[in-house]
Parts: structure tokens; C-alpha cells; sequence
């Protein structure tokens, strides 16, 4: 898909995939190496990562891939990051029973509309059962909802994170994304969107999440995230 055609399709439905970005060798690699970070940290709950970049510097050419770059400032203009998060979703774990209630972004990020996206990495192939994402295509045009706030680390057995919806208008279909390898997620800041618990017994639903503001653009940066921006180049 042309950068014509993807502005065209994220400005209708308020999200967009591009498929097979990063390199499959790539992805083992990263996928790996944040595997090998979370064992010698004593993760064993294999929690997420947050802002992951600033442990593993390498982070930093994901952050960059020129796909990505490209992409973003398509749809935004010169831009930098702001954050990572490594997220597993291992079977068997705390995490992997999280499904994340429906929110929109801009309840964290708190930043102006057409100033923020997300670029989100798939570090393997998002499987049935595994806790895939998905999304309200077109619901980024009715603003900022009503809705509950939830913490998105640590919580108690039984709560989900997100800071949940209230009521999603009913005109919007809920479609799931069944991810690849290599693809890279793209969320408007107020696309409604969210995922599934993983209820297997061997599947991981692996993702380094991301986002990105246009260059001299406000944000919230978050009392646990801490955002600051990171130059693309």
C-alpha cells in the first residue's frame, strides 16, 4: 500500500496495518533479546516492559526503522517518539489473563487530535485464543468518550486495564486483527480498541508497543511512563 493509499485508509477507519515491515530476523532477534532482558531481570511473571529503550538502547532502531518513520510523519508530519512497551502476553501468566477493556489512547496521552500515533511492532504471529487485538474502525471521529478509569500495570486478579468505555455507539462493528510477524499496528488517539485474554496453554501474543507525536506537539507524560521524546533521526 502506498503512503497515498495508507493516509487514505488510517484517515477513514482510524488504524492501519502494514504488513510483513520489519523483517522476520529481526523480530526473533528483538524477540529474544527482550526474553533474555526479562530472565536475567527476574521477570518471572514476565511482567512488560516499560520504556524498554531506555534498558536496551538497541530498542532505539525499531524506534527508527525507516518503514515506521515513514509511515508516521505520512500521517503526522515530523514527529518523534515518546514511548515502549514490551509486552508478551505469555500462556499461563498474570498478563496473559488481561483482556484490555476498550479505551482510546488519548485517555493517557492526553494530546491533540491528529498530533498522535501509535506504531506498534508484532514481534510473532498473534494466533486464535492468544489474546489478539482488535479495534472499532471509524469511532476515532466522535472524540473523547465517557469512560472508567483503570490502571494499565499491576492490577489485582480479576480486573482488566484499560481505561474502559462506557458505551461504545452501537453503528461501529468490532473487527479483530489477526497479526503477522512483522507487522506494525497503527491507532488513531481516539480509535476505541483493546484485546482478548489469552486462554492458551503454549502460545505467547508478543508486541513492542509504541507511539509518536508530531514534533512541538503537548502530551501527558504519565507518573509511571515518565514520556520523553526521542529524535527519529
Amino acid at each position: 500500500m502506498d503512503l497515498e493509499k495508507q493516509k487514505k485508509f488510517y484517515i477513514e477507519n482510524g488504524y492501519l496495518v502494514l504488513n510483513k515491515a520489519i523483517p522476520d530476523e529481526k523480530c526473533d532477534y528483538f524477540f529474544e533479546v527482550f526474553k533474555n532482558y526479562s530472565v536475567k531481570n527476574n521477570n518471572s511473571y514476565w511482567k512488560e516492559l516499560l520504556q524498554i529503550h531506555r534498558e536496551i538502547p538497541e530498542v532505539l532502531d525499531l524506534i527508527r526503522h525507516p518503514k515506521i518513520v515513514e509511515s508516521v510523519e505520512n500521517l503526522l508530519g515530523p514527529s518523534v517518539a515518546l514511548q515502549t512497551v514490551c509486552s508478551f502476553k505469555k500462556f499461563g501468566t498474570p498478563s496473559s489473563k488481561y483482556a484490555w477493556n476498550p479505551h482510546q489512547d488519548n485517555s493517557y496521552v492526553k494530546c491533540e487530535v491528529d498530533t498522535y500515533v501509535s506504531g506498534d511492532i508484532v514481534l510473532d504471529d498473534h494466533q486464535k485464543d492468544s489474546g489478539v487485538l482488535y479495534v472499532y474502525p471509524g469511532s476515532h471521529n466522535e472524540g473523547l468518550f465517557d469512560y472508567e478509569p483503570h490502571k494499565s500495570f499491576d492490577l489485582p486478579e480479576g480486573e482488566n486495564p484499560g481505561n474502559k468505555i462506557i458505551n461504545i455507539p452501537t453503528n461501529y462493528n468490532k473487527i479483530d486483527l489477526h497479526l503477522k510477524k512483522g507487522d506494525v499496528l497503527m491507532f488513531h488517539p481516539l480509535v476505541i480498541h483493546g484485546s482478548y485474554s489469552n486462554t492458551t496453554k503454549d502460545k505467547w501474543r508478543p508486541i513492542l508497543l509504541m507511539n509518536y507525536v508530531k514534533k512541538g506537539s503537548d502530551y501527558f507524560e504519565g507518573q509511571k511512563a515518565k514520556r520523553t521524546p526521542i529524535e527519529l533521526r
